[in-house]
């Protein structure tokens, strides 16, 4: 088979949640559903929960019978050396995952029951906003066809200014506005007012569901003190607004995902809350 077959992705030491230390997830525009190989609709119902990081993945409901210890009974990231350049996962690849990759697995397991699913940045949900307020995501307008978004955007729709009437009544009304009932609804609370790396997790953490974070809450990950995150206040912008926001939707199994770096420090975030807009920073 061509490229090996995938070794496994744990979590483990590098990855792992022990309680009371916090948690380690090791150490990313107008979008669709990912696509999946022809075959999957009729095992919809036995289907397991997508993966929400980009990647080539495949799943194997009936195991692979021609090499047994293999196994893929949830999707699993296809670790061919043709996708080892992060640059490979792009639109104009979703063939290779869903065809070549797909028939590699199915002469090497010796089954045609294989499942494939590609996943790029145009099928990622986008970054939480950092300023607080009532948003919306539309990956398209039927109504409006001028309307465009790759990124939450402000609801500018009446309605009560609370994340109850955020996500009911404002998000209904853009929805009617907008031709498409499947518009989502997010409500952000005002970011934090201290230094550091934040994250939030408005739908929960799928594959970790001890750890919550409803709120903007501070990254705990031990990288950020013991030497393994960039010195210089870009890199470290970067690392939080990319790097932990991908290792988090892969540790979580989420697809709402926001992080934010603040830079403010004691008195500046503290004594001057106007400030804030000034000082923290996030990538919708």
């Amino acid at each position: 088979m061509q490229g090996g077959y995938p070794t496994q992705q744990g979590y483990g030491a590098q990855g792992g949640f022990s309680p009371g230390s916090g948690y380690d997830a090791g150490g990313n525009g107008g979008q669709q559903q990912p696509q999946a190989s022809e075959g999957q609709k009729e095992d919809a119902k036995d289907e397991p929960t997508a993966p929400v990081s980009m990647g080539c993945y495949l799943w194997l409901p009936d195991g692979c019978p021609r090499t047994p210890h293999y196994k893929a009974d949830v999707w699993k990231k296809d670790n061919w050396k043709g996708w080892a350049d992060p640059k490979a996962i792009n639109p104009d690849n979703e063939g290779r995952c869903l065809g070549e990759r797909k028939e590699s697995y199915v002469s090497w397991c010796g089954t045609q029951s294989v499942h494939m699913l590609f996943v790029t940045a145009e099928t990622e949900a986008p970054n939480i906003p950092s300023a607080p307020g009532c948003y919306v995501w539309a990956t398209q307008c039927p109504s409006q066809p001028w309307y465009s978004s790759r990124g939450w955007n402000f609801n500018w729709q009446a309605g009560p200014s609370t994340p109850e009437g955020c996500v009911g009544e404002r998000l209904r009304v853009f929805q009617k506005w907008c031709g498409n009932s499947k518009a989502q609804g997010l409500w952000v609370n005002p970011p934090p007012k201290t230094p550091g790396c934040f994250i939030v997790l408005p739908w929960g953490c799928p594959r970790n569901p001890q750890f919550k974070a409803p709120s903007w809450k501070k990254d705990t990950w031990p990288g950020w003190v013991d030497g393994r995150v960039p010195t210089d206040p870009a890199g470290q912008e970067a690392f939080c607004l990319e790097d932990r926001r991908a290792k988090l939707r892969e540790w979580c199994n989420a697809e709402l995902v926001g992080t934010l770096l603040n830079r403010c420090s004691g008195a500046e975030c503290l004594q001057q809350p106007q400030a804030q807009w000034r000082c923290w920073r996030s990538r919708a």
